[in-house]
């Protein structure tokens, strides 16, 4: 089992010249501060500064203007983890880079080698992918947002409930690498199956309802027999679509114009009752007027006045030009829409085309005939790769699970399974919360609790988890996050309680990093305390020094100078 610790996290912006280090290195790192001082935005950074999709961050926070740097060890040896924007690092013991970013899969593959965790997933493509980089964390860290509803829900983008459930079995030791990775195959051949099956269902309904539209006559003509006729068939629509689009075209020009003549004729309008009330307001006023608008003044004249008069009388013979061109435009509209009985007279010669008659046969009948040929080929052809696909997708589904019973070790699962049922019963009492003890509590079943004691429950799902993972050893441990304990009312004496239960609990040389109020009493010894205070969680006096690592670092890698 690989340990990773957290050693330090770094904070910057450049552009509020504001930096934060804190020293993450203890067992028990408490995260004391008051509303808006940072205390989630630095829990939730312990992981996202990973890539991992945390829910949200909050409001004022934006991970993607702050330069995030995380100092820890997997098994004593020391690595950075580095986020800038959206792009995303990670450093051998040296300061180098071995990975470097912005897709969150190529990050997710770079953290799998790291922790050395050969995991995958298959889209509803059957494409091999890798874990969501939430996945890997899940096990580790209840955030605020949705963390103390549920167990294993504070990261987004870590697939479906299959894809959950499969990484709680496989972190528990209830499965190994080579099952989770053929059941997770297995998943997906089922569900590419259905799809195959749903189509081919879709398909036969359709025809069923239309069979006696596809009921095909024998029909002793080919397609030289109309020759003559198709060609002129297709010529006439050719010459048909043609028309269209010239006539629609003209006639979108024109109510172009002619809405752009309406909007001009409407301004000028609005523009003389303008100069009206402006006339009406000098002869009112002094010989100095002032705009209202920009403040600017003007002389009050006769001269000045006399010009707000031609102003208005250029208005008007511009509202009279543009009637003039309105009138011509709506005549061409007319003119566009007579155009339109050519086309008329074109479709009644496609229509005598399809009436024409050889033997027995006219060119419309001819023509479904070969329209239902078609569609019988099309539908023999999508038959035959329907079948073709569930043949060979049943083989391998056959094949899966085969593989899978050879893998598969019922006696572990019953084991656990008690062993889950049982802790998960007396952390629960442990925390004084309240648990139905007459029956048997499953892995991944959702916690239906309420009140006050919801927490409580939420908190001995979580570390019964992780007793069974360490215990049945799962292939890795991370610190443990947690945001918060003071939830749904609970009072000091729980909160202190539930404090109490999850230090203690914690994983055997694990670290826990969890938030408090500022007013909440704190036992120093054996904890470090991070006092958050303000209302920002970077401070200017840290600046220099962060400033300078992540410059050393930039450097080291780019050519930054």
């Amino acid at each position: 089992m690989k340990n990773i610790r957290f050693k330090e996290i770094l904070f910057l912006s450049y552009r509020e010249k504001r930096a934060r280090r804190i020293n993450l290195d203890s067992d028990v790192i408490v995260i004391q501060g008051g509303n808006g001082t940072g205390k989630s935005c630095l829990l939730k950074s312990l992981y996202g500064v990973f890539g991992a999709q945390v829910n949200k961050y909050p409001e004022g926070w934006s991970p993607n203007h702050i330069i995030t740097l995380l100092k820890f060890q997997i098994d004593g040896v020391p690595f950075k983890a580095m986020r800038i924007g959206k792009d995303f690092f990670l450093l051998t013991p040296d300061n180098k880079y071995f990975s470097e970013t912005s897709d969150l899969g190529v990050q997710a593959e770079s953290m799998s080698t790291l922790l050395g965790l050969d995991l995958f997933y298959y889209s509803d493509q059957e494409t091999k992918k890798r874990l969501p980089l939430g996945c890997y964390f899940m096990p580790f860290y209840i955030d605020q947002d949705s963390g103390w509803q549920q167990p294993w829900t504070s990261f987004t983008q870590v697939g479906n409930e299959h894809v959950k459930r499969n990484v709680m079995l496989y972190y528990t030791g209830v499965i190994n690498h080579d099952y989770y990775n053929s059941k997770s195959r297995l998943l997906s051949l089922k569900g590419e199956f259905n799809r195959w099956n749903n189509e081919k269902i879709v398909q036969n309904k359709f025809i069923t309802i239309i069979k006696d539209k596809l009921q095909s006559k024998t029909i002793s003509l080919s397609d030289d027999d109309f020759k003559d006729e198709i060609d002129a068939f297709v010529n006439n629509l050719q010459e048909l679509k043609e028309k269209q689009n010239k006539i629609l075209k003209e006639l979108e020009e024109l109510y172009f114009n002619k809405m752009f003549k309406e909007s001009r004729i409407s301004s000028l309008h609005a523009s003389i009752s303008e100069i009206e009330e402006d006339f009406k307001y000098a002869l009112q006023k002094e010989e100095m007027l002032m705009c209202p608008v920009c403040g600017a003044h003007t002389n009050n004249t006769a001269l000045a006045r006399l010009g707000m008069n031609i102003d208005k009388e250029e208005c008007r013979d511009l509202i009279v030009q543009y009637r003039i061109e309105l009138q011509e435009i709506e005549r061409k509209i007319e003119n566009a829409k007579h155009k339109s009985e050519d086309l008329n007279k074109k479709i009644e010669e496609i229509q005598q085309l399809v009436a024409t008659k050889k033997e027995e046969y006219t060119l419309k009948e001819y023509l479904n005939h070969k329209v239902v040929e078609k569609l019988h080929e099309l539908f023999g052809e999508n038959e035959q790769e329907f079948d073709d696909n569930l043949f060979r997708l049943g083989n391998e589904i056959k094949e899966e699970v085969a593989k899978l019973k050879s893998l598969k070790g019922t006696n572990r699962l019953k084991m656990l399974s008690d062993y889950f049922n049982e802790r998960l019963v007396s952390f629960t009492k442990e925390l004084g919360g309240n648990i139905n003890t007459s029956k048997k509590h499953e892995f991944g079943e959702k916690i239906k609790g309420s009140g006050s004691s919801h927490p409580k429950e939420t908190l001995a799902y979580f570390f019964t988890y992780l007793h069974i993972m360490q215990k049945f050893g799962t292939p890795i441990m991370l610190p443990v996050v947690i945001d918060e304990f003071k939830q749904n009312g609970t009072t000091d004496k729980s909160i202190g309680k539930m404090i109490s239960f999850a230090i203690n609990h914690r994983p055997e040389n694990g670290q826990i990093v969890y938030s408090v109020s500022d007013d909440y009493p704190i036992e120093k010894e054996g904890v470090k305390v991070i006092r958050l205070d303000g209302n920002h969680l970077m401070i200017q006096e840290d600046y220099k020094s962060v400033y300078d690592e992540v410059d050393y670092i930039l450097n080291k890698n780019f050519k930054m100078k």
